[in-house]
Protein backbone atom coordinates (compact mmCIF):
# COMPACT_ATOMS: atom_id res chain seq x y z
CA UNK A 1 0.00 0.00 0.00
CA UNK A 2 2.31 2.52 0.91
CA UNK A 3 4.90 1.37 -2.10
CA UNK A 4 1.63 2.34 -4.96
CA UNK A 5 0.85 5.38 -2.69
CA UNK A 6 4.52 6.68 -3.78
CA UNK A 7 3.91 5.52 -7.24
CA UNK A 8 1.04 7.75 -7.24
CA UNK A 9 2.67 11.04 -5.90
CA UNK A 10 5.88 10.71 -8.35
CA UNK A 11 3.29 10.78 -11.19
CA UNK A 12 1.56 13.43 -10.40
CA UNK A 13 4.90 15.44 -9.44
CA UNK A 14 5.99 14.57 -13.19
CA UNK A 15 2.35 15.46 -14.44
CA UNK A 16 2.66 18.80 -12.99
CA UNK A 17 6.15 20.18 -14.23
CA UNK A 18 6.38 22.71 -15.58
CA UNK A 19 5.51 23.03 -20.00
CA UNK A 20 7.77 24.86 -22.43
CA UNK A 21 6.51 28.02 -24.12
CA UNK A 22 3.38 27.60 -25.85
CA UNK A 23 3.74 30.67 -28.32
CA UNK A 24 5.50 29.33 -31.48
CA UNK A 25 8.79 31.12 -32.51
CA UNK A 26 8.71 33.52 -35.11
CA UNK A 27 9.68 32.46 -38.92
CA UNK A 28 13.11 30.61 -39.29
CA UNK A 29 15.27 32.42 -40.80
CA UNK A 30 17.07 30.96 -43.97
CA UNK A 31 20.79 29.33 -43.49
CA UNK A 32 20.95 29.66 -47.06
CA UNK A 33 23.16 32.51 -49.93
CA UNK A 34 21.17 34.25 -51.79
CA UNK A 35 21.40 33.10 -55.71
CA UNK A 36 23.58 36.51 -56.06
CA UNK A 37 26.46 35.32 -54.01
CA UNK A 38 26.45 31.47 -54.64
CA UNK A 39 26.16 31.65 -58.40
CA UNK A 40 27.07 35.93 -59.28
CA UNK A 41 26.41 36.04 -62.85
CA UNK A 42 25.19 39.18 -64.87
CA UNK A 43 22.68 39.24 -67.75
CA UNK A 44 23.09 40.38 -71.37
CA UNK A 45 19.80 41.58 -72.38
CA UNK A 46 21.03 43.88 -75.51
CA UNK A 47 23.41 43.85 -78.60
CA UNK A 48 26.37 45.73 -78.93
CA UNK A 49 27.64 44.71 -75.67
CA UNK A 50 31.58 44.66 -74.56
CA UNK A 51 32.39 42.57 -71.42
CA UNK A 52 35.22 44.65 -69.72
CA UNK A 53 35.59 42.09 -66.27
CA UNK A 54 36.07 39.49 -65.10
CA UNK A 55 33.09 37.16 -64.16
CA UNK A 56 30.36 35.28 -65.34
CA UNK A 57 27.66 36.33 -67.80
CA UNK A 58 24.49 34.82 -69.34
CA UNK A 59 21.77 35.44 -71.79
CA UNK A 60 17.99 35.98 -71.25
CA UNK A 61 16.39 35.10 -74.48
CA UNK A 62 17.59 35.41 -78.39
CA UNK A 63 19.69 38.23 -79.42
CA UNK A 64 20.22 40.08 -82.88
CA UNK A 65 23.12 42.07 -83.66
CA UNK A 66 23.45 45.24 -85.96
CA UNK A 67 25.15 45.98 -88.90
CA UNK A 68 29.24 47.66 -88.89
CA UNK A 69 29.13 45.40 -85.22
CA UNK A 70 29.95 42.49 -83.28
CA UNK A 71 27.35 41.16 -81.17
CA UNK A 72 29.66 40.53 -78.03
CA UNK A 73 32.90 41.68 -77.30
CA UNK A 74 34.87 40.59 -74.21
CA UNK A 75 37.92 42.75 -73.82
CA UNK A 76 38.96 40.95 -70.16
CA UNK A 77 40.81 37.59 -69.15
CA UNK A 78 38.95 35.01 -66.90
CA UNK A 79 35.27 35.27 -68.28
CA UNK A 80 32.47 32.54 -68.65
CA UNK A 81 29.28 32.77 -70.92
CA UNK A 82 26.95 31.00 -71.38
CA UNK A 83 24.59 31.16 -74.01
CA UNK A 84 21.52 29.23 -71.93
CA UNK A 85 20.53 27.55 -75.06
CA UNK A 86 19.83 31.05 -77.00
CA UNK A 87 21.19 32.27 -80.17
CA UNK A 88 22.81 35.56 -80.78
CA UNK A 89 21.63 36.51 -84.39
CA UNK A 90 23.68 38.40 -87.33
CA UNK A 91 22.47 40.84 -89.99
CA UNK A 92 23.79 41.73 -93.46
CA UNK A 93 26.98 44.02 -92.58
CA UNK A 94 27.50 42.73 -89.02
CA UNK A 95 30.79 41.40 -87.75
CA UNK A 96 31.53 38.48 -85.13
CA UNK A 97 28.95 37.10 -83.08
CA UNK A 98 31.60 36.94 -80.37
CA UNK A 99 34.76 38.53 -80.42
CA UNK A 100 37.22 38.10 -77.76
CA UNK A 101 40.12 41.04 -78.38
CA UNK A 102 43.54 40.46 -78.51
CA UNK A 103 46.01 39.14 -75.78
CA UNK A 104 43.24 37.88 -73.45
CA UNK A 105 42.94 34.37 -71.94
CA UNK A 106 41.22 31.64 -70.20
CA UNK A 107 37.38 32.62 -71.77
CA UNK A 108 35.06 30.10 -71.97
CA UNK A 109 31.75 30.21 -74.16
CA UNK A 110 28.79 27.39 -74.17
CA UNK A 111 25.66 26.31 -74.86
CA UNK A 112 23.97 27.74 -77.49
CA UNK A 113 24.20 29.14 -81.22
CA UNK A 114 25.67 31.72 -82.91
CA UNK A 115 24.02 32.23 -86.45
CA UNK A 116 24.36 34.79 -89.71
CA UNK A 117 27.50 37.35 -88.63
CA UNK A 118 29.22 38.92 -91.73
CA UNK A 119 32.45 37.67 -90.35
CA UNK A 120 33.08 34.52 -87.26
CA UNK A 121 30.59 33.11 -85.74
CA UNK A 122 33.50 33.36 -82.61
CA UNK A 123 36.21 34.80 -83.37
CA UNK A 124 39.31 33.87 -80.46
CA UNK A 125 41.99 33.80 -83.08
CA UNK A 126 44.18 36.06 -81.25
CA UNK A 127 43.91 34.83 -77.58
CA UNK A 128 44.88 32.17 -75.91
CA UNK A 129 43.50 28.97 -73.50
CA UNK A 130 39.77 29.57 -74.37
CA UNK A 131 37.24 27.03 -74.66
CA UNK A 132 33.78 26.49 -76.53
CA UNK A 133 31.52 23.94 -75.95
CA UNK A 134 27.78 23.13 -77.03
CA UNK A 135 28.27 25.77 -79.64
CA UNK A 136 26.41 25.46 -83.28
CA UNK A 137 28.08 27.92 -85.69
CA UNK A 138 25.75 28.20 -88.35
CA UNK A 139 25.90 30.40 -92.03
CA UNK A 140 28.49 32.66 -90.61
CA UNK A 141 30.74 34.76 -93.34
CA UNK A 142 33.75 32.98 -92.27
CA UNK A 143 34.56 30.74 -89.85
CA UNK A 144 32.17 29.65 -87.66
CA UNK A 145 34.55 28.83 -84.44
CA UNK A 146 38.17 30.26 -84.36
CA UNK A 147 40.55 29.85 -81.85
CA UNK A 148 43.92 30.49 -81.20
CA UNK A 149 46.96 28.49 -79.17
CA UNK A 150 46.00 26.00 -76.32
CA UNK A 151 42.40 26.06 -76.57
CA UNK A 152 39.53 23.66 -76.89
CA UNK A 153 36.54 23.26 -78.63
CA UNK A 154 34.12 20.43 -77.81
CA UNK A 155 31.10 18.98 -78.54
CA UNK A 156 30.40 21.62 -81.58
CA UNK A 157 28.21 21.42 -84.48
CA UNK A 158 29.80 23.89 -87.95
CA UNK A 159 27.71 24.70 -90.74
CA UNK A 160 27.60 26.04 -93.55
CA UNK A 161 30.23 28.68 -92.89
CA UNK A 162 33.23 29.32 -95.06
CA UNK A 163 35.45 27.21 -92.13
CA UNK A 164 33.56 25.26 -90.03
CA UNK A 165 36.32 24.76 -86.87
CA UNK A 166 39.61 26.08 -87.62
CA UNK A 167 42.26 26.07 -84.24
CA UNK A 168 45.99 27.56 -83.48
CA UNK A 169 49.01 25.41 -82.08
CA UNK A 170 48.34 23.19 -79.48
CA UNK A 171 44.40 22.89 -79.27
CA UNK A 172 42.10 20.03 -78.35
CA UNK A 173 38.61 19.35 -80.58
CA UNK A 174 37.07 16.77 -79.74
CA UNK A 175 33.30 15.78 -80.36
CA UNK A 176 32.15 18.05 -83.05
CA UNK A 177 30.54 17.77 -86.54
CA UNK A 178 31.64 20.10 -89.75
CA UNK A 179 29.60 19.97 -92.63
CA UNK A 180 28.03 22.08 -95.95
CA UNK A 181 31.37 24.81 -95.18
CA UNK A 182 32.26 26.17 -98.36
CA UNK A 183 35.69 25.15 -97.39
CA UNK A 184 37.75 22.67 -95.00
CA UNK A 185 35.62 21.60 -92.17
CA UNK A 186 37.82 21.66 -89.27
CA UNK A 187 41.46 23.15 -89.71
CA UNK A 188 44.39 22.91 -87.19
CA UNK A 189 47.83 24.15 -86.66
CA UNK A 190 50.74 22.76 -84.86
CA UNK A 191 50.31 19.98 -82.54
CA UNK A 192 46.61 19.50 -82.34
CA UNK A 193 45.06 16.46 -81.36
CA UNK A 194 41.29 16.12 -83.45
CA UNK A 195 39.14 13.30 -82.29
CA UNK A 196 35.77 11.49 -82.46
CA UNK A 197 34.81 13.87 -85.23
CA UNK A 198 33.12 14.61 -88.27
CA UNK A 199 33.61 16.28 -91.03
CA UNK A 200 30.78 16.00 -93.93
CA UNK A 201 30.22 17.47 -97.55
CA UNK A 202 32.78 20.19 -97.27
CA UNK A 203 33.90 22.57 -100.03
CA UNK A 204 37.39 21.50 -99.40
CA UNK A 205 39.29 19.16 -96.84
CA UNK A 206 37.26 17.57 -94.35
CA UNK A 207 40.59 17.52 -92.04
CA UNK A 208 43.43 19.49 -92.73
CA UNK A 209 46.07 19.41 -90.19
CA UNK A 210 49.27 21.25 -89.72
CA UNK A 211 53.10 19.76 -88.31
CA UNK A 212 53.17 16.83 -85.14
CA UNK A 213 49.03 16.70 -84.69
CA UNK A 214 46.94 13.55 -84.47
CA UNK A 215 44.12 12.69 -86.36
CA UNK A 216 41.99 9.49 -84.79
CA UNK A 217 38.81 7.86 -84.73
CA UNK A 218 37.22 10.93 -87.08
CA UNK A 219 34.99 10.30 -90.00
CA UNK A 220 35.07 12.04 -92.66
CA UNK A 221 32.94 11.67 -95.90
CA UNK A 222 31.73 13.47 -99.18
CA UNK A 223 34.20 16.44 -99.17
CA UNK A 224 34.94 17.55 -102.53
CA UNK A 225 38.52 17.85 -101.28
CA UNK A 226 40.38 15.37 -99.35
CA UNK A 227 38.92 13.55 -96.55
CA UNK A 228 42.39 14.31 -94.64
CA UNK A 229 44.70 16.43 -95.19
CA UNK A 230 48.28 15.89 -93.36
CA UNK A 231 51.53 17.89 -93.12
CA UNK A 232 54.38 16.32 -91.61
CA UNK A 233 54.77 14.29 -88.11
CA UNK A 234 51.26 13.38 -87.44
CA UNK A 235 49.43 10.78 -86.58
CA UNK A 236 46.35 9.34 -88.15
CA UNK A 237 44.65 6.92 -86.36
CA UNK A 238 41.55 4.43 -87.13
CA UNK A 239 39.52 6.78 -89.06
CA UNK A 240 37.19 6.15 -91.70
CA UNK A 241 37.05 7.97 -95.25
CA UNK A 242 34.56 7.57 -97.34
CA UNK A 243 33.61 8.89 -101.23
CA UNK A 244 35.96 11.62 -101.63
CA UNK A 245 35.03 10.74 -104.96
CA UNK A 246 36.54 14.24 -107.15
CA UNK A 247 39.26 13.94 -109.47
CA UNK A 248 42.29 14.62 -107.91
CA UNK A 249 40.93 13.91 -104.38
CA UNK A 250 41.86 11.47 -101.76
CA UNK A 251 40.84 9.57 -98.23
CA UNK A 252 43.64 10.68 -97.25
CA UNK A 253 46.64 12.95 -98.45
CA UNK A 254 50.32 12.92 -97.20
CA UNK A 255 52.13 15.78 -98.00
CA UNK A 256 55.19 15.81 -96.47
CA UNK A 257 57.12 13.42 -94.44
CA UNK A 258 57.71 11.63 -91.27
CA UNK A 259 53.39 10.62 -90.78
CA UNK A 260 52.31 7.67 -89.28
CA UNK A 261 49.02 6.54 -91.53
CA UNK A 262 47.41 3.31 -89.26
CA UNK A 263 44.41 1.44 -89.42
CA UNK A 264 42.06 3.68 -91.33
CA UNK A 265 39.62 2.59 -93.41
CA UNK A 266 38.83 3.73 -97.07
CA UNK A 267 36.07 3.79 -99.06
CA UNK A 268 35.65 4.24 -102.38
CA UNK A 269 37.66 7.52 -102.34
CA UNK A 270 39.47 8.67 -105.64
CA UNK A 271 43.13 7.64 -104.35
CA UNK A 272 42.62 5.77 -101.04
CA UNK A 273 46.28 7.24 -99.34
CA UNK A 274 47.59 9.64 -101.79
CA UNK A 275 51.45 10.64 -100.65
CA UNK A 276 52.28 12.24 -104.12
CA UNK A 277 50.53 15.83 -104.48
CA UNK A 278 51.79 17.30 -107.89
CA UNK A 279 55.52 16.58 -108.56
CA UNK A 280 56.53 16.27 -104.37
CA UNK A 281 56.60 13.07 -103.46
CA UNK A 282 56.04 12.38 -99.59
CA UNK A 283 59.48 10.97 -97.91
CA UNK A 284 59.89 8.48 -95.06
CA UNK A 285 55.74 7.96 -93.94
CA UNK A 286 54.75 4.61 -92.40
CA UNK A 287 51.93 3.23 -94.00
CA UNK A 288 50.62 0.16 -92.63
CA UNK A 289 47.33 -1.90 -91.46
CA UNK A 290 44.97 0.33 -93.72
CA UNK A 291 41.75 -1.64 -95.49
CA UNK A 292 40.62 0.22 -98.56
CA UNK A 293 37.79 -0.65 -100.52
CA UNK A 294 37.76 0.77 -104.21
CA UNK A 295 36.26 1.47 -107.51
CA UNK A 296 37.25 -0.23 -110.70
CA UNK A 297 40.05 2.27 -112.12
CA UNK A 298 40.23 4.11 -108.72
CA UNK A 299 43.90 3.90 -107.55
CA UNK A 300 44.25 2.23 -103.91
CA UNK A 301 47.92 3.92 -102.51
CA UNK A 302 49.48 6.29 -104.84
CA UNK A 303 53.33 6.59 -102.94
CA UNK A 304 56.81 5.64 -103.78
CA UNK A 305 57.93 2.60 -101.65
CA UNK A 306 61.54 3.36 -102.49
CA UNK A 307 61.25 6.24 -100.07
CA UNK A 308 58.45 4.99 -97.62
CA UNK A 309 57.75 2.29 -95.33
CA UNK A 310 54.64 0.73 -96.44
CA UNK A 311 53.14 -2.43 -95.54
CA UNK A 312 52.09 -4.99 -98.40
CA UNK A 313 49.01 -4.69 -99.95
CA UNK A 314 47.20 -8.25 -100.27
CA UNK A 315 44.45 -7.80 -103.03
CA UNK A 316 43.61 -11.36 -102.90
CA UNK A 317 41.01 -13.47 -100.63
CA UNK A 318 41.86 -16.33 -98.24
CA UNK A 319 42.24 -16.45 -94.84
CA UNK A 320 44.45 -13.72 -92.85
CA UNK A 321 47.16 -15.19 -91.12
CA UNK A 322 50.24 -13.98 -89.24
CA UNK A 323 52.64 -13.73 -92.35
CA UNK A 324 52.60 -10.07 -92.63
CA UNK A 325 51.14 -8.33 -89.43
CA UNK A 326 51.72 -4.62 -91.24
CA UNK A 327 49.86 -5.47 -94.60
CA UNK A 328 47.42 -2.92 -96.03
CA UNK A 329 44.15 -4.79 -97.46
CA UNK A 330 42.63 -3.76 -100.46
CA UNK A 331 39.36 -5.06 -102.11
CA UNK A 332 37.97 -3.91 -105.11
CA UNK A 333 33.55 -3.74 -105.16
Amino acid sequence: MRLSLILCLTLTLVNLSPAGDIDPPGTPSSTMLPLDQVEPREAITSLPRTISESGSYFLTEDLTGSSGNSGITINADHVTLDLRGFSLIGVTGSVDGIQISSGHSNVVIHSGTVRGWGDDGIDADSTNACRVEGIRAIGNGDAGIALSDNSAVADCAADDNVTGIVVNDSCVVTRCTASNNTGDGILTGYSATVSDCTARANGNDGFRADFGSVIRHCTAAVNLGDGIDVLGDCLVLENTCDSQSNPGSAGIRVQIYANRIDGNHLTFNQTGIDAITGSVQSTDNLIVRNSIVHSSGHTIIDINSSVNQVGTTITSGGPLTTDNPWANFAQQH
